[in-house]
């Protein structure tokens, strides 16, 4: 199963001027709580598949589009990707586990060695 956007993005993120995504402030708790539990269903149902799944990224792929890229088993890449996941300096929590599964990807830093 192949996985795309457009030329210019594969997933822009999160539209931070997105009526929707303000009405969170207003929410009751459990509205919120459930509200906020789909980004992590999303990705988890994605990277559960049983089909091979392709992400064919061009563009911006940025936050959550980040998170779901992570998610699919390969990731095929323009030379214009544009990746970055900005939620840590927009104050936003990282439940949708980007970060793991890009460690999980990359492999934690090697440690460095002082020659001193």
């Amino acid at each position: 199963m192949v996985l795309s956007g457009g030329a210019k993005a594969f997933s822009a993120g999160f539209d931070l001027k997105d009526p929707e995504g303000r009405s969170r402030r207003t929410m009751d708790i459990g509205s919120l709580h459930r509200h906020l539990k789909l980004g992590p269903r999303l990705t988890r149902a994605w990277q559960e598949l049983e089909q091979i799944t392709i992400g064919a990224i061009e563009g911006f792929c940025i936050g959550g589009g980040v998170a779901l890229a992570v998610a699919l088993d390969f990731r095929v890449m323009g030379r214009d990707v544009h990746m970055r996941v900005p939620e840590i300096g927009l104050g936003m929590n990282m439940s949708w586990q980007s970060v793991p599964r890009l460690l999980h990807l990359m492999g934690p830093a090697a440690p460095t060695s002082s020659n001193s």
